[in-house]
C-alpha cells in the first residue's frame, strides 16, 4: 500500500482525565505524521489540599 492510499489519523488529538480523591491522571493521544504518534501521561498533585493550614 503506497503512502497516498493508506488512511490515516493525522491531525487527529484526543485525551481524557479523571481525578481520583486528590489526585488527577490525565492522558493525551495526537497523531502528527503518518510516521508516528505521540502519548502524554501526566499526574497532578495539589498539595495545598494536602497540607493543613497552621492556624
Amino acid at each position: 500500500m503506497s503512502v497516498e492510499q493508506f488512511l490515516s489519523l493525522a491531525g487527529f488529538a484526543g485525551g481524557i482525565g479523571f481525578k481520583v480523591k486528590k489526585i488527577q491522571f490525565d492522558y493525551g493521544f495526537s497523531t502528527y505524521h503518518l510516521a508516528g504518534s505521540t502519548h502524554h501521561l501526566g499526574i497532578r498533585l495539589a498539595i495545598r489540599e494536602w497540607i493543613k493550614p497552621k492556624i
